[in-house]
């Protein structure tokens, strides 16, 4: 009975310790900014949609994005989500609306309505632009994970880090470090 609590606990404190380490990766990269470099695409992950509105950390995200588009004017935009079970509309569409009631000129967006998690983003979004230079517009919690996908796909991805509101931080960093070990081991 000795030997299976000193286990239990050896696997606990282990757990803690390569929690903290992910974590850290994760609070690492959301602090890191693009490089001054030129780029072909930026790609925006999608996020939960309210029929034609969009939630609080896919405003950042689209809006983050029109302010880097004043600074590179001839960037093109991809923008990536499909249509989730509870959605009237693929994000994809709510997110080109968006910036296109925005200035964004709709010649610069390109759409990917397919993708159901991050590394379908990539995926489908990498089978229609090819390997690219690209900036990931998404928010800072999940910029760890996202560039990991990007590059897996074949994508050379640097981060357009996003602010998360305050309300809902906490929660996403925490939830971000079992979501990062899905990803890892199994493209979700």
């Amino acid at each position: 009975m000795k030997r299976v609590k000193k286990a239990i606990l050896i696997m606990f404190c282990l757990f803690i310790a390569l929690f903290i380490v992910v974590e850290g990766f994760i609070i690492y990269t959301a602090n890191k900014d693009y490089e001054n470099v030129k780029y072909d695409y930026v790609i925006v992950l999608g996020a939960k949609v309210y029929g034609d509105d969009v939630s609080s950390p896919l405003k950042y995200r689209l809006d983050k994005t029109i302010e880097y588009v004043k600074i590179d004017p001839n960037i093109k935009i991809v923008v990536s989500g499909g249509k989730g079970d509870d959605e009237e509309k693929a994000e994809s569409t709510v997110m080109k609306n968006y910036l296109i009631k925005n200035g964004v000129d709709r010649h610069k967006i390109i759409e990917e309505n397919k993708s159901r998690t991050t590394y379908e983003n990539f995926k489908n979004s990498f089978d229609i632009v090819g390997k690219s230079k690209i900036l990931v517009a998404t928010n800072d919690f999940h910029m760890f994970r996202s560039l990991l996908l990007a590059r897996k796909v074949g994508f050379i991805a640097q981060p357009l880090n996003v602010k998360t509101p305050d309300f809902i931080k906490f929660k996403m960093y925490i939830r971000e470090v079992p979501a990062f070990f899905l990803s890892y081991f199994f493209n979700i």
